[in-house]
């Protein structure tokens, strides 16, 4: 049985909220930043409260500033913000009260050479598709995640479902797969059949 953990990411409601508690995720996603899933913070606010306190809740931003993502994370009781790692060095200064986790947008293994900034750390490995910040359905090759362990503990994202998680795990190695559309009937909207048939694919992962 697998010890892989799992991130349900685009959470936007409470009965999909209570299934992902049920399957016995590591951490649920909130996006609030531009997205088809994209909440106000009142909604954010009002879902994370509903989270088993056990679970990891996680806000996904892109271009928003430091300062901005603390006052978010603060108003909606959250405790990771994730972020692209797109940041200049002196403005990853600014993050220092925020639990950050970066996501790292890989476009081939020219990626590996960013991660030296987090080394030692957990950080996120999504699909570089250009004019998007993740969230896009489509993999990379798992390969790179696997090299990728080398720098810390990877979070398998892009792509994923429940057909192609197990293989997934098997050539990537990751610490944790993080899955949004993968998951759904439309964007927004989880398919709680899908919900639980990929928490089940990772547990008998091997």
């Amino acid at each position: 049985m697998s010890d892989c953990k799992i991130k349900f990411c685009g959470m936007m409601n409470e009965a999909d909220v209570t299934v992902a508690c049920e399957c016995g995720v590591w951490a649920v996603g909130f996006v609030l930043t531009e997205s088809q899933r994209q909440l106000s913070l009142n909604q954010c606010k009002r879902l994370a409260a509903t989270v088993a306190p056990e679970i990891i809740k996680v806000g996904v931003f892109t271009t928003e500033t430091a300062e901005e993502i603390r006052q978010a994370v603060d108003f909606c009781g959250l405790d990771l913000a994730q972020v692209v790692a797109n940041y200049t060095k002196e403005e990853w200064l600014d993050f220092a009260e925020v639990p950050v986790l970066r996501t790292f947008l890989v476009s081939g293994p020219e990626t590996l050479e960013l991660l030296a900034a987090v080394r030692g750390g957990r950080f996120l490995l999504d699909v570089h598709v250009p004019g998007k910040a993740g969230g896009t359905g489509e993999t990379f090759d798992w390969e790179i995640a696997r090299q990728a362990t080398g720098y810390g503990q990877v979070i398998l994202a892009g792509g994923l479902n429940p057909d192609n998680v197990t293989e997934a795990i098997r050539v990537g190695k990751p610490w944790a797969v993080d899955v949004s559309s993968g998951i759904e009937s439309c964007p927004g909207v989880k398919d709680h059949a899908r919900m639980r048939a990929f928490a089940e694919a990772v547990w008998n992962a091997s």
